[in-house]
């Protein structure tokens, strides 16, 4: 009986220098932190539940509990940071640098009530 031996090609070193090259630049997308933060009713200074906290070019977001406190992963590096709630007017907290890692707490942030001229009134 006999053998068949397969034969191992070698890849070219730039070939597997770029395959290097592209395993490290992908690595560091998966850094990510944690923001932490709260968001208030401008007007009467309550937590404000329910708001949407979201990052632009950031699959990601959360929502703020009863307490008004919200925590969500975001990717590094300098993203624009919003908040939004039906019935009161969205608002940008403008260009956050977010960490490689670790937590990093915003201050608290108010949203206003929509002005009545705003509110659009559904007849049932």
């Amino acid at each position: 009986m006999k053998r068949r031996h397969t034969r191992h090609t070698r890849l070219p070193l730039f070939a597997t220098a770029g395959f290097a090259a592209s395993c490290l630049a992908l690595s560091n997308l998966g850094h990510a932190a944690t923001v932490t933060g709260q968001v208030l009713d401008g007007t009467t200074g309550q937590p404000l539940g329910g708001v949407q906290v979201y990052a632009d070019g950031a699959n990601t977001g959360a929502t703020t509990d009863a307490a008004g406190e919200f925590r969500v992963d975001i990717p590094a590096g300098e993203k624009v940071l919003g908040l939004r709630k039906d019935g009161f007017i969205e608002q940008s907290l403008g260009r956050v640098e977010i960490a490689a890692e670790g937590e990093q707490s915003l201050p608290k942030a108010k949203l206003y009530t929509k002005p009545a001229d705003d509110v659009v009134m559904l007849d049932t």
